[in-house]
């Protein structure tokens, strides 16, 4: 019995690391970073980066390597007030899984087609869009687009109503 715990405890552990091209996906944020979105008619929501991550995420005998972002809604008090984006290499290889506040779904990038759009006068060729249908939609949820950028993070949202928020910093 003794000898089997020894060997147990002296089991290997296999590390995946994120590659450096990885960290492109979450690169561009600094915590504490106040980022903020504004409609045509001039209204503004801000989000704060709440954390930056990067560490291991354990599975058994495997230790993935990921890194994150979360981002907050300044004055929203509802349950659906977090945005984030985890990438993780694994054995299967890259996943990307973004989530933006009151959107129902959480997106991979790598499983969509990427898209063109032109911010603030900058254009951009890497931009990911998530849509929904509102039947998908909850009381609290009212964001029915979302777009991620890999060079620029989360850039713009369309909520019910065709109301666009646009990154302006």
């Amino acid at each position: 019995m003794f000898s089997f715990s020894l060997l147990q405890s002296c089991k290997k552990l296999n590390y995946v690391e994120l590659e450096e091209a990885d960290y492109d996906w979450v690169r561009m944020y600094e915590k504490n970073e106040l980022i903020k979105f504004r409609n045509p008619a001039g209204k503004i929501y801000t989000y704060r980066v709440e954390s930056i991550t990067r560490g291991y995420r354990e599975d058994g005998d495997n230790n993935y390597g990921r890194a994150g972002a979360a981002l907050l809604q300044d004055v929203d008090t509802s349950s659906y007030d977090g945005s984030s984006i985890i990438v993780e290499r694994n054995s299967s290889g890259l996943s990307v899984d973004i989530y933006w506040s009151r959107h129902p779904r959480t997106f991979n990038p790598l499983q969509m087609s990427v898209a063109n759009d032109t911010i603030n006068g900058f254009p951009l060729q890497d931009v990911y869009v998530s849509t929904c249908d509102t039947f998908e939609l909850t009381p609290e949820q009212d964001v029915i687009k979302a777009y991620y950028s890999k060079s620029k993070g989360f850039v713009k949202f369309e909520k019910v109503g065709g109301d666009v928020y646009t990154l302006i910093n």
